[in-house]
C-alpha cells in the first residue's frame, strides 16, 4: 500500500518526492525506517496495487474509527476503489473511541474567529458517518465552517464526531427570595442531562433530569434561596456554571395611622440589615431615610413624606444581592 500510494502521489516540481507530514500520509522520511518495515519492503519488491492498469492511490490510516470514508466524502469526488467499507478490526486501535471532549462555546467562537457569541452547533454527517461541514448559530446568525477547519482548530481525531449541545442561558427576569425563576437552554444529542445546583461552584447537587422537546430546549421552575449556580450536567461533561444572584424581597407600605413614616417587610428576615428609604427626583432616586431590619424581618424608617415615588433598599448580605422594592406613590 505504501509503495503505491507513493508511485501514485509523487511531488511534481519538488527536489524531492514526498512531503514529510499529512500530505503524503505521514511519511517522515529515514528517521522513520526500522528493521522491520525496510524487511517488508525487500520482501514486496516489484510490487503495487493496479486499478484499470494504473497504480492506485492507495490511501492508508492507524485507525478508521470502525468504517472507511469514501473518497466522495473527503475529496468530493468519487473513486470506484476508493468508498466506505466497515472495518471491524480498529476496535483494536486505542483510538477507535475517542472523546468526549467539552469545548465552551467562547473557544469555538474564538478558534474558529467567529465575529459573534455561539448559540448553538450543529452538523450533517456524510453516508461514511463524517462531517463535511458543522453550522453555528451565532447572534448575528447562522455561518457554515468545514469540518476540516473544525478539527484543525480545535485538534479533534478525525471529522468523526457526533456534536452534542449544553446551554443554560441568563434568566430574562431577576431572581427574588421566594419566587419561582424560570430557566431554560438546549441540551440535545446527550443523553439524560440532569440540571444541577451548587452554592459554592464547588460541591453540586441534582436538582432533577430535564424535560426536553424534540429539539433539545428545555425549561425548568428553580425556587432559589440564596444566590445560586446552575449547569446541566452529562456523563462526563457539564455546560459552564451560570451564576444566579438572587435578591430578597423587599415590600414598602405606608403605614394609614402615621403619616410621618413608611415600614416594610423583608425576606427571608434578615435582621439588622441596613435599609435606604429613597424618593424619586427627577430620573434619580435619592435616599431620604435610613433603618434597620428588625428580628421579624421589618422595619419602619421616620420621612419627610411629600408626594412623590418612595422605595426601600436593602443592602446585599447572607449570600443575598441587594434587594429593592416595588415603587411605592405618596400622594398626601
Amino acid at each position: 500500500a505504501a509503495r503505491s500510494y507513493t508511485l501514485a502521489n509523487l511531488v511534481k516540481g519538488k527536489p524531492f518526492d514526498l512531503y514529510p507530514d499529512q500530505r503524503s500520509q505521514v511519511y517522515v522520511g529515514l528517521s522513520g525506517e526500522r528493521p522491520e518495515t525496510s524487511a517488508a519492503v525487500r520482501a514486496t519488491a516489484g510490487q503495487v496495487v493496479l486499478y484499470g492498469g494504473r497504480v492506485a492511490s492507495t490511501l492508508y490510516f492507524s485507525s478508521s474509527g470502525g468504517k472507511t470514508a469514501s473518497s466522495a466524502d473527503v475529496f468530493g469526488v468519487a473513486v470506484p476503489y476508493l468508498v466506505s467499507k466497515p472495518d471491524p478490526w480498529d476496535r483494536l486501535s486505542p483510538y477507535h473511541r475517542w472523546g468526549p471532549i467539552v469545548v465552551g462555546a467562547r473557544t469555538i467562537q474564538s478558534k474558529l474567529d467567529v465575529p459573534a457569541r455561539v448559540l448553538d452547533a450543529s452538523g450533517v454527517p456524510t453516508p461514511s458517518g463524517r462531517l463535511r461541514a458543522v453550522t453555528l448559530e451565532t447572534t448575528a446568525g447562522a455561518t457554515s465552517v468545514p469540518a476540516a477547519l473544525l478539527r484543525t482548530a480545535l485538534e479533534l481525531r478525525s471529522t468523526w464526531v457526533s456534536i452534542g449541545v449544553l446551554r443554560l442561558d441568563h434568566p430574562p427576569d431577576p431572581a427574588v427570595y421566594g419566587s419561582p425563576l424560570e430557566l431554560s437552554g438546549l441540551a440535545r444529542g446527550l443523553q439524560t442531562p440532569t440540571l444541577s445546583s451548587s452554592k459554592d461552584g464547588v460541591s453540586w447537587r441534582t436538582v432533577g433530569p430535564l424535560q426536553r422537546s424534540p429539539g433539545g430546549a428545555f425549561s425548568a421552575a428553580v425556587r432559589p434561596t440564596a444566590t445560586t449556580r446552575y449547569r446541566i450536567q452529562v456523563i462526563g461533561a457539564a455546560s459552564p456554571g451560570l451564576l444566579v444572584s438572587v435578591s430578597s424581597r423587599v415590600r414598602l407600605a405606608q403605614p394609614a395611622l402615621d403619616p410621618t413614616s413608611l415600614s416594610g417587610m423583608v425576606r427571608p428576615k434578615l435582621s439588622g440589615a441596613a435599609v435606604s428609604i429613597e424618593r424619586l427626583k427627577g430620573t434619580a432616586w435619592t435616599p431620604v431615610a435610613s433603618t434597620a431590619v428588625d428580628g421579624a424581618g421589618s422595619f419602619r424608617a421616620r420621612v419627610k413624606l411629600v408626594p412623590g415615588s418612595y422605595r426601600a433598599r436593602v443592602a446585599a448580605t447572607n449570600g443575598l444581592a441587594e434587594g429593592i422594592s416595588p415603587p411605592l406613590t405618596v400622594t398626601e
